[in-house]
């Protein structure tokens, strides 16, 4: 009895875990593109040089793949 009440109390905190993870993880990609849409907004605003777009876009694809 104590034993399947453990387990499911294990199997809840599971889910919560992987459900705050998600929540987390979401959070912080909606973060990532608006930082990235601003400093788009901002490399465009000065007259668009090249190697800023570079870094940037670099850095927006090493961010997903982490």
């Amino acid at each position: 009895m104590m034993m399947m009440m453990v387990a499911e109390v294990v199997e809840i905190l599971d889910v919560l875990v992987k459900m705050v993870a998600a929540v987390a993880v979401s959070t912080n990609m909606v973060r990532m593109v608006t930082l990235h849409v601003n400093a788009l907004v901002v490399v465009v605003d000065r007259g668009f040089n090249h190697s800023y777009v570079f870094i940037f876009y670099g850095v927006i694809f090493f961010g997903i793949y982490l």
